[in-house]
């Protein structure tokens, strides 16, 4: 992950995921607003499971347990 901006309260960063990447299930303890460019993955949260394609953004609120699956294009 890299840093691109940070200031008081929000932090900019730039994730790739290559082909397949695995994240486990995981909860952040802020909200996250994540924005989608290229590719995309399946994300499952208590809601279900998802296709999440770019471009596009998902709301993460506190504490929200989510895992996602790279499609085989990765995605940033």
């Amino acid at each position: 992950m890299n840093v691109l901006h940070e200031t008081s309260g929000v932090i900019v960063r730039r994730v790739v995921d290559f082909s397949d990447t695995q994240v486990p299930e995981h909860a952040h303890d802020w909200p996250v607003l994540s924005i989608f460019v290229l590719a995309g993955y399946l994300n499952q949260t208590e809601l279900g499971q998802r296709l999440i394609d770019g471009p596009s953004s998902v709301l993460y609120r506190t504490g929200s347990a989510h895992r996602n699956t790279a499609l085989p294009v990765g995605f940033e």
